[in-house]
C-alpha cells in the first residue's frame, strides 16, 4: 500500500472535496449503459462469488466466472453480465484497462486480518497468521491494479444482502 503513503503538495490547502455516499460518476455512465456488465474485483475471501449470486439473481441472469483473459473477454463481449474477474486479469497493465472498460466495476476492499479469518473459517490451515501475512502480501500486490481499475468501492461486511443492497444502488446509477 505504499502507494497511499507518498505524500502530496497541496497548492490549496484551505480548500477541501468532500465525496459521500450518493455521488454519481456522469463520466462513466455511456460505458456503462453500453456494456451492461458488473464486474466484481477483490481477494479470496473478500465474497465475491456470494455477492455476484446474489446480484445475478437480483438481475435474472446468471454468475459468470472466467479463468483467464481469453474467457473474460468473451464473457464481457456478451453484455448484461454479472462477472467475477480472475486475478489472472491484473498482471498487465492492459488487460487491467480493459477491465476497467467492461462494465461497472466494483471492488470488494477488505482488510487482510478480515480476509485471513474468513480464509480460515472455510478451510481452517490451523496457522492464522501466516494466512494473514499472505493476505497482506497480496493485497499489497493486487491493490493498485483494483485501485486502477475500479469505478465504484463496495466494503466486505458478513451481510452479502447489505453489500448486494450497497451495490444494487450504485447500479441504477
Amino acid at each position: 500500500m505504499n502507494f497511499i503513503n507518498k505524500k502530496q503538495t497541496v497548492l490549496e490547502s484551505d480548500k477541501t472535496k468532500v465525496f459521500v455516499k450518493g455521488d454519481r460518476r456522469e463520466d462513466f455512465a455511456d460505458m456503462w449503459s453500453e456494456t451492461g456488465n458488473i464486474l466484481l474485483l477483490g481477494l479470496p475471501g473478500s465474497n465475491r462469488v456470494a455477492l455476484g449470486d446474489e446480484l445475478a439473481s437480483r438481475m435474472g441472469t446468471q454468475l459468470q466466472q472466467p479463468d483467464d483473459m481469453e474467457a473474460l473477454r468473451l464473457v464481457c463481449s456478451q453484455g448484461g453480465q454479472v462477472i467475477v474477474v480472475p486475478e489472472v486479469a491484473f498482471s498487465d497493465p492492459e488487460d487491467v484497462s480493459f477491465v476497467h472498460g467492461a462494465g461497472k466495476v466494483f471492488y470488494l476492499m477488505a482488510d487482510a486480518r478480515s480476509l485471513s479469518e474468513r480464509l480460515e473459517k472455510r478451510a481452517p490451515s490451523g496457522d492464522i497468521d501466516a494466512v494473514w501475512r499472505e493476505c497482506a502480501r497480496q493485497l499489497e500486490v493486487m491493490q493498485p491494479a483494483f485501485m486502477t481499475a475500479l469505478h465504484f468501492l463496495v466494503q466486505v461486511s458478513d451481510s452479502v444482502r447489505e453489500m448486494a443492497d450497497d451495490a444494487m444502488e450504485k447500479i441504477s446509477w
